[in-house]
């Protein structure tokens, strides 16, 4: 999951995304609108200039948790589906300013679904 993510964040193609996303995901209402609007904002990531960056999953396997040490750092919560353990069925992004604290309380997404704020990148 963190794979297709980053993929499509580095591509700007939304198939890797959409290849993560669970089938309860996939018929949730405005889904495509939201997997255009985070392909849009969040593809303009660069590998060279990425520092270190991170995932994690929750000892549970009920979270996983990708930390992309860009500028703003882009963390992303995604929850994994019950009906189909190998895809997300909800992603929760949260822009963290360079020098602080990534947080710890409100990460995770409440509910099946897309949740990012607007990214507007520096030219």
């Amino acid at each position: 999951v963190a794979a297709g993510i980053a993929d499509t964040m580095i591509t700007g193609k939304e198939k890797y995304l959409r290849q993560v996303l669970s089938d309860e995901l996939l018929a949730a209402e405005g889904i495509e609108r939201k997997i255009t609007a985070f392909t849009k904002d969040y593809s303009k990531i660069n590998p060279s200039t990425v520092g270190d960056s991170w995932v994690r999953v929750r000892e549970d396997g009920k979270f996983g948790y990708l930390v992309i040490n860009s500028h703003p750092i882009t963390f992303i919560v995604f929850e994994m589906s019950e009906e189909q353990p190998d895809k997300m069925s909800a992603m929760k992004v949260t822009i963290v300013n360079d020098n602080d604290e990534l947080p710890e309380y409100g990460i995770e997404p409440a509910g099946v679904g897309l949740f990012f704020p607007k990214f507007l990148h520096k030219k």
